[in-house]
């Protein structure tokens, strides 16, 4: 049985005998803690002073302009080009505050915006003007990084400065070279359009008709300048299946076969496969698969009903139907405009989906739609 001397009062730890030494180690404790965070601090001091001959060689070769800064924003360190960008030599700019570097209707943002920096953060893409000695204030794009220390403090700040208006030029290049692509895309569409229209040369110009009205529509419907640029392609490239068919039953007047009616039929499922590994950045591949469906699943190749049908595609099925009424074919004499039209509403909601069909309507009869030839 453990004697009561032996015991330890119950919510003491230790005894009277034992706390002078505990106490003396807790201090000991502190006192070396103390001294490690004194050491960390004089490492990141020191190494902040010193860089890799790498790094500083990036730092002065660097096409870009670079400063390191204090937390006071007092510049310490530059590189040539931001020495050039700021028509000061990089003694001139030691020592100098970069505040007074900035634009004088710049400086409260520049201020505002630095807080924020300063409490450990960074800032990407900050747009502000520099205020060099002789020259009219010009923008930069600003990446700016604190350096903490141990009580996260920022010790230093590093700037990367980006020219805007080399970036303008940079941009005014870039949208030149998008400019070029997209001719350059369109007259391969074109060219695309034009080689099935020479197999079928009583429909030259089908294929453009239709895109005019169907980015007619579109644009009623409230499509977006890109999405209309996707249904314009769409229907210059609705056709392009019948590339793969004989010209003898494209063109070939009066009835065809049944045999004739499923091959030209196949064309929607052929255009899908000669597009389908193009990586459009519009739904071109289903609404060429899609154009001859149906809202009530008489169409083809799927037999898809409403619903499955995507937007393009029945716009495009209701203008390469409109288009193909009001000129003449190989196997049917063209009809009136308004005979096409009657007969258009009349499968309204049935076969043809009754926005599109009122908005067709609309062009034509109250808008004065007409065909542009010149365009063909």
């Amino acid at each position: 049985m453990m004697s009561e001397t032996n015991t330890a009062p119950r919510g003491r730890f230790f005894t009277a005998q034992e706390a002078p030494i505990i106490n003396r180690l807790i201090h000991d404790i502190s006192q070396s803690l103390q001294a490690l965070r004194t050491w960390a601090d004089l490492y990141a001091a020191r190494a902040s002073e010193a860089e890799p001959r790498q790094y500083q060689d990036f730092f002065e070769l660097a096409p870009d302009a670079y400063l390191v800064t204090d937390s006071q924003m007092v510049i310490q360190k530059s590189n040539q080009m931001a020495a050039t960008m700021l028509q000061m030599d990089r003694d001139s700019l030691k020592n100098k505050p970069l505040g007074l570097l900035i634009a004088e209707q710049d400086r409260p943002a520049f201020q505002a915006s630095l807080r924020q920096v300063g409490t450990g953060g960074q800032k990407q893409d900050w747009k502000l003007r520099l205020q060099p000695r002789e020259s009219p204030p010009f923008s930069v794009f600003v990446n700016v990084r604190a350096q903490m220390d141990y009580h996260d403090e920022p010790v230093r700040l590093l700037w990367l400065l980006r020219d805007g208006r080399e970036r303008q030029r940079e941009e005014e290049n870039l949208k030149s070279l998008v400019s070029r692509l997209e001719r350059g895309f369109s007259g391969l569409v074109e060219a695309f359009a034009h080689a099935v229209e020479m197999k079928y040369l009583q429909k030259t110009g089908h294929q453009r008709r239709v895109a005019q009205l169907a980015v007619a529509i579109a644009r009623e419907m409230g499509f977006s300048l890109n999405r209309l640029k996707g249904i314009k392609v769409a229907a210059l490239l609705h056709d392009i299946g019948k590339i793969a068919l004989p010209t003898e039953i494209l063109s070939k007047p009066g009835v065809i076969s049944n045999l004739e009616a499923e091959l030209i039929k196949s064309h929607c499922q052929v255009g899908f496969d000669l597009l389908q590994n193009i990586d459009f950045p519009w739904p071109v591949q289903q609404s060429v698969l899609q154009h001859h469906e149906r809202l009530d699943g008489s169409g083809y190749p799927a037999g898809l009903m409403a619903a499955d049908i995507i937007p393009e595609a029945k716009i495009l099925g209701l203008a390469d139907v409109l288009e193909a009424m009001i000129h003449n074919r190989p196997d049917a004499q063209a009809q009136s405009i308004d005979t096409a039209l009657d007969e258009i509403y009349q499968q309204r909601g049935i076969r043809y989906d009754p926005e599109v069909v009122d908005i067709c309507l609309t062009l034509f009869r109250e808008k004065g739609f007409k065909f542009n030839e010149d365009l063909l």
